[in-house]
């Protein structure tokens, strides 16, 4: 599963760090849902609150991190309104929901947006692409390295963060001065 419960939990506990609260204690379900990505369910006298995530989406490659994301802060807002408003009538998306959703950086919208999560998949897959192939030409880079570059001339890799999510290479020019330059930008625009 791309979003196991441990995953999910991870997030909820650092919004429990955020709110106080101990959402990431209450108990997860999955179910095989194509209508609801998540739901938090109001405990009554017979059962404790929960939550359930749709399988569906969590398990789904073509859905972006950070809608997932949302849509755990999503329910974790309804969990706050439960847990800090206990007994009070809005139970949905109302406006104690959408205070709760923007002290933990949820969307305060009620629905999920399909083709605003599709276009944010196909940046992250475009980003995750690009990444990938400017690590794979960081392999033939070396600290010491000599590079020309269009606009400070000569210069010298003097460090390098190949593995990070955005690579960077630092170069150092013949006036001793040090820049940092994204690597895709080095291996496109400057002579190595």
């Amino acid at each position: 599963m791309r979003w196991p419960e441990e995953r999910i939990r991870m997030e909820m506990r650092r919004l429990d760090l955020k709110t106080g609260l101990h959402g990431s204690d209450l108990a997860i379900t999955f179910n095989n849902s194509s209508r609801y990505l998540g739901m938090y369910h109001y405990g009554n006298g017979d059962r404790p609150p929960f939550f359930t995530f749709s399988r569906k989406y969590f398990e789904n490659d073509d859905h972006p991190d950070s809608t997932l994301i949302d849509v755990i802060r999503h329910e974790y807002a309804h969990h706050m309104v439960d847990a800090r408003y206990h007994g009070i009538q809005e139970r949905d998306h109302g406006r104690t929901w959408k205070k709760c959703c923007i002290e933990v950086s949820a969307d305060p919208a009620r629905l999920y947006n399909v083709d605003r999560a599709r276009a944010m998949r196909q940046e992250e897959k475009k980003q995750e692409e690009q990444t990938a192939v400017v690590r794979s030409l960081l392999t033939d880079l070396h600290l010491g390295d000599r590079v020309i570059h269009p606009t400070y001339g000569a210069g010298v890799i003097t460090g390098m963060t190949p593995n990070s999510v955005n690579p960077i290479i630092c170069l150092t020019f013949s006036d001793g001065v040090m820049r940092r330059f994204p690597a895709g930008w080095v291996i496109e625009n400057c002579s190595i």
